[in-house]
């Protein structure tokens, strides 16, 4: 008798969890801006970060791979690339950046940019990143690199770049995906 009353409240309390997480879901999913900014449904995901030179002080390709899940309700537009604060500055060459589907290891087609320039912090009012705004929006479902030009820093480390995905539309709200990192090194291997 009494393994039965646990197995009933352990259902019970198992429906009441499920029933309670999917009307979250589905409030956050049907919540309209009020201001009539476009928003992802679900989240874009950064899925890599990576470079293919690691020394110091040498040119570099910057490699940030991004997934657009089926779901997501809304394309992608726009994408923002700032370095966080850490002992030196990136130089970026925004006229050299490249977008691409696939990842940098199976660069299939090449997506035409609208611009590329550089970010300006509003609060520092330097430039510590790049804005890319592709040509036409990427559907959901895609998985799209950009690739960035750099001169590697002259001191080695984990450097970390916030990346923001912009969604289709004048008034568009980005998302924030979280910090893409990567470590450079120097002689010794530091």
């Amino acid at each position: 008798m009494s393994s039965t009353l646990f197995l009933s409240s352990l259902l019970a309390i198992a429906i009441s969890v499920v029933g309670v997480n999917s009307l979250i879901v589905q409030s956050i999913e049907a919540l309209e801006q009020p201001s009539g900014q476009r928003v992802f449904e679900k989240a874009p995901r950064l899925i890599r970060s990576a470079t293919n030179f690691q020394t110091r002080d040498s040119l570099a390709y910057y490699y940030f791979t991004i997934k657009i899940p089926e779901d997501a309700g809304e394309s992608l537009k726009a994408v923002t690339i700032i370095q966080k604060t850490n002992v030196e500055e990136i130089t970026f060459f925004p006229q050299e950046t490249r977008a691409f589907f696939g990842d940098r290891l199976k660069k299939e087609l090449s997506i035409p940019l609208d611009s590329a320039e550089l970010f300006v912090s509003q609060e520092s009012s330097e430039s510590n990143g790049v804005k890319v705004v592709l040509a036409e929006p990427v559907a959901a479902g895609n998985t799209v690199t950009i690739s960035l030009r750099a001169r590697n820093p002259l001191y080695g480390g984990i450097y970390l770049f916030g990346v923001t995905a912009f969604p289709e539309g004048e008034n568009s709200q980005g998302m924030y995906l979280g910090s893409g990192r990567i470590h450079f090194v120097t002689r010794g291997g530091r």
